[in-house]
């Protein structure tokens, strides 16, 4: 498995330029948009660039090439995981340092409620990018996994429009708004990272089931 972690590292460090442009582009985001907006954008770049290593070895019969080497298919499935994941970290984590030297600079004061706002609203997208596009891309590929996921965020957004328009749903969500309110930002990211355990979970047995009847 470290191999892979080499072979991924390397291919994300050759988009160093690409990199760069991300970082400049949260350093923009950051200093001209919300905090927590901007520490969702930095993570869902870098996981759009993990993710894209699943390309890189979709192409050039790379993958029957990976698996002649000494490594399982369970291997493959939990190093990507592991690698989108931390590099989703990583990104969230450069964000964060962003955020606090702007508000540093800007003379506001950033205190640990504002740092767990940030952390929680780079969750969703880590469940979004991460748990739903792994398993897509393997079992579709770059492009149709992306028409895919856009399908699905439509069928999402047009429920929410639906719903909006519901009276009944609206008391309902005022309730829930209600009731989030009371909620401390701690326990609220505490509850946020156990839905993102679920899910991945959930995700890696459902990728774990299309790399087994792959066929390379």
């Amino acid at each position: 498995m470290r191999t892979l972690f080499e072979k991924d590292l390397r291919l994300i460090l050759s988009r160093k330029s690409t990199m760069l442009i991300f970082i400049l582009i949260g350093i923009l985001f950051t200093w001209s948009f919300s905090s927590s907006f901007s520490g969702a954008y930095l993570t869902m770049l870098g996981t759009m660039l993990a993710l894209s290593t699943i390309s890189f070895d979709d192409s050039d019969n790379c993958m029957a090439f990976l698996f002649t080497l000494p490594c399982t298919r369970k291997q493959y499935v939990l190093e990507k995981y592991l690698f989108v994941y931390g590099t989703s970290l990583f990104a969230g984590l450069v964000g964060m340092v962003i955020i606090i030297l702007s508000s540093i600079i800007k003379g506001d004061v950033v205190n640990g409620t504002i740092l767990i706002e940030i952390i929680a609203s780079e969750i969703p997208i880590l469940v979004m990018t991460g748990g739903l596009m792994i398993p897509l891309q393997l079992k579709y590929g770059p492009e149709k996994s992306r028409i895919v996921l856009m399908s699905i965020l439509g069928v999402v957004i047009m429920a929410g429009v639906l719903i909006g328009k519901s009276t009944y749903a609206s008391t309902i969500l005022e309730q829930i708004n209600q009731l989030m309110d009371g909620i401390t930002p701690f326990y609220l990211l505490v509850a946020l990272i156990a839905v993102l355990v679920i899910i991945t979970i959930l995700s890696i047995l459902v990728t774990s089931k299309i790399m087994n009847d792959k066929e390379f």
